[in-house]
């Protein structure tokens, strides 16, 4: 965080739901290149309290905006919460136990091409790099296990889009009202950008953490046979065994 000292993020209103949103309008209306780089904190907090206005005219214009701030107070909730809970090792463990169930090793070689374990290790590699640097250079060697690299490619792919392609996928759903702030991101499907020239891009890594962790839930249940006959009970294991851990009395 450029000029902003020892203070933290949310001190100085570095707010992530904040960022997300502006990631999603400047990948929608931004130019390739512009005058201006959020760089300092004068720039943040003009685009950040841009974002607030644009939210709170909004809903004053609504014809029953005042009617509805309860309902607002429940979605600013649901729409925050989750960034103040940072990726952590217990989130991925949890996800690493459940998806490395034996139930579930047929189900993750019909999804992805591969066993748990070896997902894990592409999709931990992945994210490690870019919570250090914003881009990675194509293709992406394979040295942590046997993968073949036609399905690293293949996983790559499924979570990164092109630049226009991102564009067309949010324009699809794009609208100026009360619900500017919580449409779907899919950022939150695509959390890479292919910039062509053998470059990926990722503007926030949590994103990335989320899609690799939570979101393969998504790619499971589209093989419904076989995730209506085991998922479930993976995770009621799962649930056994913190049980049992947690209390061996």
């Amino acid at each position: 965080y450029p000029g902003f000292g020892q203070t933290t993020p949310l001190n100085v209103g570095l707010h992530e739901w904040t960022l997300e949103l502006l990631a999603r309008e400047m990948i929608l209306n931004a130019p390739d290149a512009g005058p201006r780089a959020m760089t300092t904190w004068n720039e943040y907090a003009a685009l950040g309290n841009l974002v607030r206005d644009i939210e709170n005219n909004t809903w004053g214009r609504a014809p029953d905006g005042p009617a509805l701030i309860e309902y607002e107070l429940v979605r600013i909730a649901h729409r925050q919460f989750p960034w103040q809970v940072q990726p952590n090792t217990r989130l991925i463990a949890s996800y690493f136990k459940l998806y490395s169930n034996p139930r579930l090793a047929e189900l993750m070689r019909a999804a992805f091409g591969m066993t748990a374990v070896e997902y894990f290790q592409i999709a931990m590699g992945l994210s490690g790099h870019f919570l250090d640097r914003p881009v990675l250079r194509t293709p992406v060697g394979n040295t942590v296990n046997a993968v073949p690299q036609a399905t690293v490619d293949l996983l790559i792919g499924r979570m990164s889009l092109g630049l226009e392609a991102l564009r067309d996928r949010i324009r699809e759903t794009q609208t100026y009202n009360i619900n500017w702030a919580y449409l779907f991101d899919p950022l939150r499907t695509w959390p890479l950008i292919d910039l062509g020239g053998n470059r990926l891009f990722c503007p926030m890594p949590t994103l990335l953490l989320w899609r690799m962790t939570e979101g393969v839930y998504f790619d499971l249940v589209q093989h419904r046979q076989l995730f209506d006959q085991n998922f479930g009970p993976a995770f009621q294991d799962l649930v056994g065994e913190v049980i049992v851990a947690a209390n061996p009395d």
